[in-house]
């Protein structure tokens, strides 16, 4: 499970005193985190 690792350490990141294009690669992490965690949750679901 290592992308549940990947999203741990994403969200303990700090935040704060991001410029715009640390916020675009920060918001398309997310977005590659979010999509890849709900993948395993449909997998899991359907079992």
């Amino acid at each position: 499970m290592d992308i549940l690792n990947e999203a741990l350490a994403f969200e303990q990141a700090k935040m704060k005193n991001m410029s715009t294009s640390d916020r675009v690669v920060a918001s398309r992490e997310a977005k590659r985190l979010i999509l890849a965690l709900n993948e395993i949750y449909k997998k899991n679901k359907r079992l």
